[in-house]
């Protein structure tokens, strides 16, 4: 076992660029949130079962985590000791389309709420998509932070609450 700083990190695709970007703090993790805290503000305990499977912890137990990484997904199976926010920081840019699975829109720059089981970004010929276990009230919130030089990829966290248990999976694809 080893300890790991800050969990799950980036999700970088060829086409696309980058779509996932953690930062080391409770509001830019991409972690699990609860009773305020992100397990990402850890030293979180780790075992690497293979080359494409990781298992985390908080050091009190609170919260597990399995990533899988296949070619074209990544899969994160959360289970918390209580309810819990999933919170992914997504870098997105004015082009992108964001449209959660029950329709709404979100455009870029703005905060939207849906009660939905996913949400698609399309950003050139790529399609990110991401899926979670059961449809909830997720929430796509916009953040002043951008990265580069040319400020056009802001960082949109997307927040999803459950009841201790979830699976998100994001898929690749063009």
């Amino acid at each position: 076992m080893q300890e790991v700083k800050a969990g799950t990190g980036f999700l970088w695709h060829p086409a696309a660029g980058t779509v996932i970007y953690a930062q080391q703090t409770a509001t830019g993790c991409w972690g699990t949130v609860r009773a305020g805290k992100a397990d990402a503000e850890s030293n979180l305990i780790a075992e690497y079962p293979s080359k494409d499977r990781v298992r985390y912890r908080t050091p009190d137990g609170s919260v597990s985590t399995e990533l899988v990484i296949g070619p074209h997904s990544v899969s994160r199976r959360v289970t918390a000791s209580g309810a819990a926010t999933e919170q992914v920081p997504l870098v997105l840019q004015a082009g992108d389309e964001v449209v959660f699975s029950d329709g709404t829109v979100v455009p870029y720059g703005e905060t939207r709420t849906a009660t939905a089981d996913g949400i698609v970004i399309r950003r050139g010929r790529a399609t990110i998509t991401i899926t979670w276990s059961g449809r909830r009230a997720a929430t796509l919130s916009t953040s002043s932070r951008t990265y580069l030089r040319d400020q056009r990829r802001r960082v949109h966290v997307l927040r999803i609450p459950h009841d201790g248990s979830l699976e998100t999976v994001v898929r690749t694809a063009g």
